[in-house]
């Protein structure tokens, strides 16, 4: 089953969105998993570029 049966707007959304995948392998350090999720929790460098915000 695809994304088909969905409406067209929905389907367009999904085609256009980007998504971020982080992987943390096992064995990883705290310390840079707390790093990691910190900035995942606060939107990402990304997220002021795109909102215009600095």
């Amino acid at each position: 089953m695809g994304h088909q049966h969905l409406p067209g707007r929905l389907r367009i959304r999904l085609r256009e969105t980007r998504l971020a995948v982080h992987i943390v392998r096992h064995g990883t350090p705290e310390a840079v998993k707390f790093n990691v999720f910190s900035r995942i929790s606060a939107g990402g460098p990304s997220r002021g570029r795109r909102s215009g915000t600095p």
